[in-house]
């Protein structure tokens, strides 16, 4: 009887795997599609074995969200389709495509169209730089999609937003968070929609996307060191992505305590314009022009108390040049202190808090 037990078992294999009696030790290439009978499809199970499964169990088309299951779980209609593979990238899985990251151009198999199943709608963007897990012969396919922009629009699937991990190279499809911008974010306090996390001098906070190449007044715009935009980029011309900054942090220019740069009334959402009652920093002008010119003025933290004009927590009196109807206190390139009837764009500010995720 137990050994009618292990011929069913055995039975049961050969279905699932697709092999023939005469050739037990038959295996598939899933990134070729070869290796199996008529009917059937060459997969990977969870753990990276290759296996034939009927063509009728792969329903998922490119992009879409999948789930690993070991191959005496699998349930018609819940994997990937054929040259697809369900590859973990963050915290969501999805059908990506098998690529062979040895064969001379791996990437032309990721952007061309697929055959009996949904394209990604951006493949043509696609590289081979995924690997299976132990398994680093056979490559996938990433998913491009574009940053700041949120479901279909963006290539990801309902609900997801293409962001950017932090150290991520690359956006992918995410689930947003609740950080707004300028708060702090990492891996488990996620950004919200249309914000990515990048790296923020000592630490990662959400900024905004410059889309189309303009941030406008308001803000700095710069770039991510060490990131590719698939979209934008051309052949071996890797731009990376940009972003728009409120503030940034002049600290890193020789001051020890926080100094920021900051565009028009961006101030008053971190912190208090900055007072420097030990006097000016030298070398600030020097930080200040790399980010506006050589010719500037900033607001600075003085305000006038009768006929003399005082740093906002102090009591001794500051010489300020002023000029007609001097209300507003500004630094200029030249190193000095003057009053102007109106603040300027910019203004110095000392940040008092920074915004965290709320997980209420």
């Amino acid at each position: 009887m137990r050994s009618f037990y292990f011929l069913y078992l055995w039975m049961i294999y050969n279905m699932i795997v697709g092999c023939n009696s005469s050739d037990i030790e038959q295996q598939c290439r899933p990134e070729g599609q070869t290796g199996c009978d008529e009917g059937r499809f060459c997969a990977l199970d969870v753990d990276g074995r290759s296996i034939c499964l009927p063509l009728s169990m792969g329903q998922l088309s490119e992009g879409e969200i999948c789930t690993q299951l070991p191959a005496e779980n699998l349930e018609e209609g819940s994997i990937c389709g054929p040259q697809l593979d369900c590859f973990q990238v963050g915290a969501v899985a999805r059908c990506h495509r098998f690529c062979d990251p040895a064969s001379v151009s791996p990437d032309l198999s990721c952007q061309s169209p697929l055959v009996g199943i949904e394209t990604h709608p951006f493949a043509e963007y696609s590289t081979c730089n995924l690997r299976v897990v132990g398994r680093e012969e056979i490559g996938g396919c990433d998913l491009p999609c574009i940053v700041g922009e949120f479901g279909a629009s963006a290539g990801c699937p309902d609900g997801m937003a293409c962001q950017l991990l932090p150290d991520a190279d690359s956006a992918s499809c995410l689930v947003p968070g609740n950080a707004p911008e300028g708060a702090l974010c990492d891996l488990g306090c996620g950004c919200l929609e249309g914000l990515i996390c990048v790296s923020d001098t000592r630490d990662f906070r959400c900024r905004s996307v410059a889309n189309n190449a303009a941030c406008g007044a308001s803000y700095f715009q710069r770039v991510v060191p060490g990131t590719r935009d698939p979209i934008n980029s051309d052949g071996d011309e890797w731009l990376p992505y940009e972003v728009c900054n409120r503030c940034v942090d002049l600290s890193v220019f020789g001051r020890t305590e926080e100094v920021w740069l900051c565009a028009q009334d961006s101030c008053e959402d971190i912190g208090a314009l900055s007072r420097f009652p030990e006097g000016i920093p030298q070398g600030l002008e020097q930080a200040i022009s790399t980010f506006v010119g050589g010719d500037f003025e900033v607001a600075v933290g003085l305000q006038k108390r009768g006929d003399e004009w005082y740093w906002s927590d102090g009591e001794i009196p500051i010489d300020v040049t002023e000029g007609a109807d001097p209300v507003c206190a500004v630094f200029t390139d030249q190193q000095t202190l003057e009053a102007r009837p109106a603040c300027p764009d910019f203004s110095l500010c000392t940040p008092e808090h920074s915004a965290v995720c709320d997980f209420e």
